[in-house]
C-alpha cells in the first residue's frame, strides 16, 4: 500500500490554485502528451479481466449483463440508447437518470442478457458519436457490490505536482479536467471526463500506477444502504438510555443517564457548538425537539448546496432518525431524549429519494463535513459498496487532520447483513472495515444479539437496538419527518415521531453521542485517545468478533474504566499475620470493598470489608483471595482474584 504525506495539504492547494502553481513545490516541467492508447499500459483491466485499484489493492470485478450505463447530452439519451439497442434485438426493461452525473441513464437489460451481448451493446454505443460515454454494470468479486461506473475519474495529485503537469497527463490519457479540487466545497480531488470510445478502467488503472498521482478512482455509483432502525418511545421506552433490564448483572443501556450530569456535549454558543455530522439522507431541521441545533450543511446532489434539510422524498426520513437519536432535547415536554442534546448537528446529504451519490460526492460530502464545516464526530448509519479511494482517504484524511490536527471520529454503522433467525451470519461492511471508522454492531433490549448485526474483527463495539429491522421495523423511538412524511408511527400516534427504529443505523448514533460527550468535556483529546476512553469503557459483553471491545458505555467513558487490584504477598514462608490492600483506578468516587475466601476454587466464604484484608496463616493453609469493588452512582463493579501458597508444614514433601 502506498503512503501519502501531507504539507498542510489542502490550505496549501487552496492557495495554490489561486495562484495556478504547485501547492508544495516549485514548478517541474510539464510530461508531454502522447497517444491516450500509448498511456494505458498492457497488463491493466480488460473485459476479460475487469479490475480497479482501492488503496493500491486491485479490487476483481465481474460484468453485469443486465446493467449499462450511458452518457449524453442528448435530452432524450434512453431514447437514441433503446435506438441502438433495437438493432442488435435488445428491448430494455426500464431506463433511470441517474441523479448523481448531468446526462447519465442507466439501462437496464433483460435477465436472459448474455455476458457477451452486453459488452457488444456496449461497444455499439460507444461507436455512437451521440453518446460520451458507455459502459456495462459491474460487481466486485466475492462480496457482489454493484458498481456502476460515471464519466468521470476522481485523481488526487501528489504534492509538488505543477498545474501545467497535470494538465499534460490529463491531455496524455484522453483526458480533460472538468472539476478542480474546491476545498471549501469539500473537493479534494480533481475530475477527470473520459475520452471518447476509451475504456475507463484502464484509464483509471492507468492514472492509479502513475509515479505523479497519488490515487485514481473510477468514480461509480454502488450499492450503499442506509442501515435502517426503528424504536423509542419517549424516554421511559427509550429503552437503550435507560434500561432495568440487565445481563450478567449490566444493565442493557448506554448508561448515559449518569453521563449526563457531567456533560450534555454543549459549547459556549461563542464557539459556534460542537458539531457533529449526519452523513445521511438529509436532516429536519425544523423539527421542534432540535431547538434549532440544526446548521447548514452539504448536499451531495447540488440541489440544495450548503443546505441538506428539509427532505424532498417521504422516505427520506432515514437522516432525522438518526439526528434525533443523537439530539432530542431534554425536559422540553416533548418527545424523547437525544444521546447527546447539547451539540449541534451539521447536515451531510449523501442519498437522495433513496440513491446514493456518487463515491467521489460522498466522499466530498465527509471532506467538506471535518475540513470547512469542523466536524469533530461524524455519524455515518450507512454502508455498502464497492471499495473507493476517494471515501477512504476523506475518511483517512479526516483521522488524522480533522479538529485541528487532533484527528475527528468516523462512526459508521456495521451493516446489517446477518439473518441469525435463518441461521446465516453476514459480515461487516465497507467502510465500517477501515482501520479508521468505528464500527458498530447491535445487540437487542436483552442484550442478546440481534438477528441482523454482522460478525467480524472489525467491529470495534456494539450499543442496544431493535431486534429487527427493516423500512418502519424496529423499537427505537426517534423523531420523524414533519407531517404525512415518513412512518408516521410514534407514541400515542404522533406522526412527527418513529417508534420504529433499529438497526445498526439506530446504534451507531448512540456511539457517536457518546464520543461527543466525551470530546466536548475533553477537548483536548485526540481521536485515538478518544477511541481508547470509548474503548476501554465499554462492557465485556462476548466474543470479539460479535461484540468488539463491548456495550458502549458513555459515563465509564467520560470517568474511565473502574478496575481493582488486590497488593500483598502471594507466596509465604513462614506462619503469621498478613495484610492485603485493595487499590482502584478509574472513576469518580471513593469504592466500597468487600472480600472473600475459598479453598477450592468454588465455595467462598465471606472475609471482611473495607480497603485492608489481615488474618493468620497457618502452614498448608493454600487459599484463593477475591477482592470485590463498587463504586460510581452506575454501581459499576470489578474484582480481583490471586491466589496465597501458605508455607510448607514442617517436614512435609510440598509441590512448589
Amino acid at each position: 500500500m502506498r503512503k501519502r504525506k501531507f504539507c498542510n495539504r489542502w490550505m496549501a492547494l487552496a492557495l495554490a490554485l489561486a495562484a495556478g502553481t504547485s501547492a508544495c513545490s516549485d514548478m517541474e516541467p510539464p510530461m508531454e502528451p502522447g497517444d491516450p492508447s500509448q498511456a494505458v499500459s498492457d497488463g491493466g483491466p480488460s473485459d476479460e479481466t475487469p479490475f480497479y485499484y482501492h488503496q493500491g489493492e486491485r479490487i476483481l470485478l465481474d460484468v453485469e449483463p443486465t446493467e449499462l450505463v450511458v452518457a449524453s447530452r442528448l435530452p432524450n439519451a434512453a431514447a437514441a440508447a433503446g435506438e441502438v439497442l433495437a438493432g442488435l434485438g435488445i428491448t430494455p426493461l426500464s431506463n433511470l437518470q441517474l441523479p448523481q452525473a448531468a446526462g447519465h441513464v442507466l439501462i437496464t437489460l433483460p435477465a436472459s442478457t448474455s455476458r457477451a451481448r452486453a459488452l457488444e451493446a456496449r461497444d455499439r454505443l460507444r461507436q455512437d458519436a451521440r453518446f460520451q460515454f458507455a459502459a456495462v454494470g459491474y460487481r466486485t468479486r466475492g462480496a457482489r457490490a454493484q458498481m456502476l461506473l460515471l464519466n468521470r475519474v476522481g485523481v488526487s495529485f501528489r504534492e509538488g505536482t505543477s498545474r501545467a503537469e497535470i494538465q499534460a497527463i490529463a491531455a496524455r490519457f484522453g483526458t480533460r479536467i472538468i472539476r478542480e479540487p474546491d476545498p471549501s466545497k469539500g473537493a479534494f480531488s480533481y475530475w477527470l471526463e473520459y475520452g471518447p470510445q476509451t475504456d475507463p478502467l484502464a484509464v483509471a488503472a492507468a492514472l492509479d500506477r502513475h509515479p505523479k498521482v497519488a490515487w485514481a478512482d473510477p468514480d461509480n455509483v454502488s450499492d450503499r444502504e442506509r442501515q435502517y432502525i426503528p424504536s423509542d418511545p419517549y424516554f421511559p421506552q427509550q429503552y437503550y438510555l435507560r434500561n432495568e433490564t440487565r445481563l450478567n448483572g449490566v444493565r442493557v443501556d448506554i448508561n448515559a443517564v449518569h453521563a449526563w450530569d457531567l456533560t450534555t456535549g454543549a459549547w459556549a454558543p461563542s464557539t459556534g457548538g460542537f458539531h457533529i455530522a449526519v452523513v445521511d439522507d438529509g436532516v429536519e431541521a425544523a423539527h421542534p425537539d432540535f431547538n434549532g441545533q440544526v446548521t447548514w450543511g452539504y448536499d451531495a446532489f447540488g440541489i440544495n448546496n450548503y443546505y441538506a434539510e428539509n427532505p424532498e422524498c417521504s422516505g427520506d426520513s432515514h437522516g432525522t432518525m438518526v439526528a434525533g437519536t443523537i439530539l432530542q432535547q431534554h425536559n422540553n415536554g416533548i418527545g424523547g431524549a437525544g444521546a447527546a442534546p447539547g451539540v449541534v448537528i451539521v447536515p451531510i446529504r449523501i442519498f437522495r429519494c433513496g440513491m446514493a451519490a456518487s463515491a467521489t460526492q460522498i466522499a466530498d460530502g465527509l471532506n467538506f463535513a471535518w475540513y470547512w464545516r469542523g466536524a469533530q464526530v461524524l455519524n455515518n448509519s450507512w454502508t455498502g459498496g464497492a471499495g473507493s479511494n476517494a471515501i477512504t482517504n476523506a475518511i483517512n484524511d479526516g483521522t488524522a487532520q480533522g479538529r485541528s490536527g487532533k484527528g475527528a471520529v468516523f462512526v459508521f454503522a456495521g451493516g446489517n447483513t446477518s439473518n441469525r433467525d435463518g441461521g446465516y451470519v453476514g459480515p461487516v461492511r465497507y467502510p465500517a472495515t477501515l482501520a479508521a471508522s468505528v464500527a458498530v454492531g447491535a445487540i437487542n433490549r436483552n442484550g442478546q444479539l440481534t438477528n441482523y448485526s454482522p460478525e467480524g474483527s472489525e467491529l470495534d463495539l456494539v450499543a442496544p437496538s431493535g431486534h429487527y429491522t427493516g423500512g418502519c421495523v424496529g423499537d427505537v423511538v426517534s423523531t420523524d419527518l414533519l407531517g404525512t412524511r415518513g412512518c408516521n408511527d410514534g407514541p400515542g400516534g404522533n406522526i412527527d415521531y418513529t417508534s420504529t427504529f433499529s438497526g445498526t443505523s439506530a446504534a451507531a448514533p448512540q456511539v457517536a453521542g457518546v464520543f461527543s460527550l466525551l470530546l466536548a468535556r475533553e477537548s483536548a483529546l485526540t481521536g485515538s485517545q478518544a477511541k481508547s476512553r470509548v474503548y476501554d469503557g465499554a462492557n465485556y459483553w462476548g466474543a470479539s468478533t460479535r461484540f468488539g471491545r463491548g456495550k458502549v458505555n458513555a459515563y465509564r467513558a467520560l470517568v474511565g474504566r473502574f478496575s481493582v487490584y488486590i497488593d500483598g504477598p502471594t507466596y509465604l514462608t513462614s506462619e503469621g499475620t498478613y495484610t492485603w490492600t485493595a487499590y482502584s483506578s478509574g472513576g469518580v468516587q471513593t469504592p466500597s470493598y468487600t472480600w472473600e475466601r475459598s479453598w477450592d476454587g468454588f465455595t467462598w466464604y465471606a472475609a471482611g470489608t473495607g480497603s485492608t484484608f489481615s488474618t493468620y496463616v497457618y502452614s498448608g493453609e493454600n487459599f484463593y483471595l477475591r477482592l470485590t469493588g463498587t463504586q460510581g452512582p452506575d454501581d459499576s463493579v470489578s474484582s480481583d482474584q490471586i491466589w496465597v501458597q501458605a508455607p510448607c508444614p514442617s517436614g512435609a514433601l510440598c509441590i512448589q
